[in-house]
């Protein structure tokens, strides 16, 4: 993961419009296992994205995620920059091939407190199924149908992660 300033030459998957659209932004949590966590996907006044919401340990929960379908295809797929302003939290950027996948390739990170360029190489992302890690190849497609970002430190805690833009770097 690196710092980059120029989004210039990157192909934009997600910004204020695909934002706006906050039906199209598909909550899950622990609670499909009995879990209580909350989260809510809003768009702020500037046009961010923000997930926020209550992660809960309570009865064996301790997980909140939203993802968004998407087509982005015909690009060779190097790195993805994540514009974003987080909480000093630690989060999970997560994509698939095709949203019907049952695993995701997922890279961790954790927020600076303040607003970041996150740069983000595809080589490094793990592919993984309800957090255990895949004996997989690294993300080869050409195509991305799915994006999201997960929350899962299995601790109580209120989080909030603001996402200006998500891009592709082109090639």
């Amino acid at each position: 993961m690196t710092q980059a300033a120029d989004l210039k030459s990157n192909v934009v998957i997600a910004s204020t419009a695909e934002f706006s659209r906050t039906e199209a932004w598909e909550l899950y949590s622990d609670v499909v296992m009995g879990g209580v966590s909350e989260s809510c996907f809003q768009v702020n006044t500037s046009g961010a994205g923000v997930f926020s919401g209550r992660v809960s340990t309570e009865n064996n929960g301790g997980f909140a995620g939203v993802r968004f379908a998407t087509h982005v295809a015909g690009v060779r797929h190097k790195r993805i920059q994540i514009d974003l302003t987080g909480d000093s939290k630690s989060y999970q950027f997560r994509i698939k091939h095709k949203p019907s996948d049952t695993y995701a390739y997922v890279f961790s990170f954790t927020t600076s407190g303040r607003r970041e360029v996150l740069s983000l190489d595809l080589d490094e992302f793990k592919a993984r199924y309800r957090g255990k890690d895949l004996d997989m190849p690294p993300f080869t497609e050409t195509s991305i149908g799915e994006i999201g970002f997960l929350i899962a430190a299995k601790i109580n805690e209120e989080f909030r992660l603001q996402i200006h833009s998500i891009s592709i770097q082109k090639q």
